[in-house]
């Protein structure tokens, strides 16, 4: 990955021109994604149990699942393991069929343990239980209603120094600016004092951002300003 390049300093035009930019970028990312996940819940209401065990599902949520169903307070925290004790009668120890509706057949258990096949077996049932609640949930939500955010309004704040700086040449661009907008600089101003017209010539400046700093500073052809940058928007649809 190249290294990015730091730029310490912008045009006020383009600083603005930019956050705004990344600004509606992101909130046309956040619709976009929003409107993605709503239709993967509806494709995945529409699942079978067996589609979101094996695709939801995750064997981290398995395993918690097992603590769940057979607890223990020490470790492995769970009673049902490869080797762990089960007596099927006369009340099944532990409880696996009422708690999970699993069978335990022939191979599954033996000399009272259970077998790695027997583990393996009762980790897909417990799966599939936990898939089917998934799918439940994913359906009840749908029936209440998906929540939806839309952004009709908003502020943007940037803390920044200004900077405003006498260029040498009026309408020359100073070094290091980002963007295609035009740089605007200070140009004759025709003052209309009472029936004189005077022309006022002001010295070509040009307003610069760069990283926040709590202090100002102050030479011959360069002044700083520790302040913010407030821009309000609303969405018209």
């Amino acid at each position: 990955m190249p290294e990015e390049k730091k730029i310490p300093e912008l045009g006020l035009a383009e600083f603005v021109s930019t956050l705004i930019r990344e600004t509606f970028d992101a909130i046309l990312t956040a619709q976009e994604e929003q409107s993605a996940k709503i239709v993967q819940i509806h494709e995945l209401a529409d699942s079978s149990p067996e589609n979101i065990a094996a695709d939801v599902i995750t064997p981290e949520e398995v395993e918690l699942g097992m603590q769940r169903f057979f607890p223990l307070p020490d470790k492995p925290y769970c009673a049902v393991y490869d080797g762990a004790a089960y007596h099927p009668e006369p009340n099944e120890s532990p409880a696996i069929y009422q708690l999970t509706g699993y069978e335990m057949q022939k191979g599954d258990f033996g000399n009272n343990r259970i077998t790695a096949q027997g583990l393996a077996a009762i980790k897909k049932q417990v799966m599939f239980v936990l898939a089917a609640d998934k799918l439940q949930q994913i359906r009840q939500m749908i029936r209440n209603g998906i929540p939806q955010i839309h952004i009709d309004n908003g502020k943007i704040l940037a803390k920044v120094t200004f900077s405003v700086r006498e260029t040498e040449t009026e309408g020359t661009l100073p070094p290091a600016t980002v963007g295609a907008l035009p740089s605007t600089f200070l140009q004759r101003i025709d003052l209309l004092s009472g029936k004189t017209l005077k022309r006022i010539q002001l010295p070509a400046a040009r307003m610069m951002v760069k990283q926040a700093t709590e202090s100002g500073t102050t030479s011959a052809n360069n002044t700083s300003i520790y302040g913010e940058v407030e821009i309000h928007f609303r969405s018209i649809l």
